[in-house]
This record gives structure tokens, sequence and C-alpha cells, in this order.
């Protein structure tokens, strides 16, 4: 049997079977990085309100993620657009903790609506309370 570090990283395939040497912690910030992942997107979207996020997320993050909405409100003003629901696919997520334990930082391949693939990178870190919170977000 072999025995998997604490630091390995976890990928995860949609379909695949859960590897039972994966730690709760990665099986909680799995499932905590698609259900934000998607929030996220839907909130620079403009279909879903920031606040939706809050509980689950840094203040400052908070404050990106709400200017990132905004721009992209006024883009799609101009271009005379409607706000729509991304159409998203989740192809993998890796989780990978940092060596303090109180950081993880995670990575999300999907595609769009366009059938092109793109890379989201997020960053968990534990709180004073011992919550983990989505720290940082990026589409790459």
């Amino acid at each position: 049997m072999s025995h998997r570090s604490h630091l390995a990283p976890h990928i995860s395939t949609p379909g695949a079977t859960v590897d039972p040497a994966a730690t709760s912690t990665h099986e909680r910030i799995e499932r905590m990085l698609a259900g934000l992942f998607l929030a996220c997107m839907e909130i620079v979207a403009g279909v879903r309100p920031v606040e939706h996020v809050s509980r689950w997320v840094t203040a400052p993050l908070l404050d990106k993620l709400r200017i990132r909405a905004e721009l992209e409100r006024q883009q799609r003003q101009i271009a005379r657009e409607g706000a729509r629901r991304p159409g998203l696919h989740i192809h993998r997520t890796l989780v990978r903790p940092s060596y303090h334990h109180r950081r993880i930082e995670c990575l999300v391949v999907f595609d769009n609506h366009h059938g092109r693939t793109r890379v989201a990178t997020a960053v968990f870190e534990r709180s004073h309370t011992q919550r983990w919170l989505l720290s940082d977000f990026a589409v790459l």
C-alpha cells in the first residue's frame, strides 16, 4: 500500500474514482474550489451578486471581484450586451498545500462555451478562526 505525503498534489478528474488516501482537507478544498470557481465566474459575468460568496472569501478578494464585475458590466454596456451565465466545463482540478500548512494553491482547467481551454488559479488560506477562505482567484 502506497503512502501519499500530505504535501503531494491531489489531482481530480471528473468521473474518476476518489483516491482513498486523499485527506479530508483536500476533499473539502476540492468541493469548495469547484463551487467557488463557478460562483466567481458567474459574479464576473454579472449573473450572481458578489455578496453570495462573502462568507467564503477574504475581504480583499471580495473587493477584487466587485471591481472585476463592474469592469465587465461596463464592457457589456458599451457592447450593448446583456449578462449571461457562463457555459463552463471543469476538466481537472489540482489542489496542493504549501509547506506552512496555512495555504493551499489550486488550479482549475476548464473550457468555456466557445470551446477554449483555460486555466484558473485559486489560493485558500486558513483564517484566524481556522476556516479555509479563498484569498486569491485569477483566470489565466
